[in-house]
């Protein structure tokens, strides 16, 4: 699962390869479109089902410029009603309603409302994600190899457990130690992070 340029092109998938047909097999079939030259007022959108004014459309295509010769379903959800919405006016969960979403799942099978309550669930794993560019090494910089990688992490674990084990006795010394009065949003967590420790 993934997000879909809004102006990344998708392509049909190629046609099979005919007998008598000589040299290399297409790679990609006729040319689709992107979803924003696609989000126009056609019958192949249906309404959204559960977000009242939303349409969504599903194409199974090619994005050959990223994953060449993978099919992928692609699902577009339109708001026309927040196409001349500028501001950041309106609540959402996790973020601000766009005029225009898509989404693309490399599970050909997956139908368009599973799809989106799968990305529903991304936030599961955006911190995860996030941290392991942050702390972990995983992005693709050159100087992180792999014996690099082992060294910063093991380095990691050596602070964190030095401080966890001044915490624990920092807390047994002192009864008043509220790191919770710094950092009001970590109130919902049972016990503090290694940030708070930090």
């Amino acid at each position: 699962m993934g997000r879909f340029f809004l102006t990344a092109t998708l392509y049909q998938l190629p046609p099979p390869r005919g007998k008598s047909q000589r040299g290399a097999p297409r790679k990609k079939g006729p040319l689709i479109g992107s979803p924003k030259t696609l989000a126009t007022p056609s019958p192949a959108w249906h309404p959204h089902p559960q977000e009242a004014g939303a349409f969504i459309q599903s194409w199974v295509g090619i994005w050959h410029s990223v994953l060449p010769g993978r099919p992928l379903r692609i699902v577009v959800v339109w708001r026309p009603h927040r196409a001349d919405s500028t501001t950041s006016t309106g609540k959402k969960a996790f973020g601000r309603l766009k005029p225009l979403e898509a989404f693309f799942s490399t599970d050909v099978s997956l139908s368009p409302h599973a799809m989106l309550e799968t990305y529903e669930d991304r936030w599961a794993m955006e911190i995860a994600l996030r941290d392991g560019h942050a702390y972990y090494g995983r992005a693709q910089d050159h100087c992180r190899k792999f014996a690099h990688i082992v060294g910063a992490n093991t380095l990691r674990l050596l602070m964190a457990a030095a401080r966890t084990l001044w915490f624990i006795v920092t807390s047994e010394q002192h009864a008043d130690v509220a790191l919770q009065r710094f950092r009001p949003w970590y109130r919902h967590k049972v016990a503090p992070s290694q940030f708070d420790m930090a």
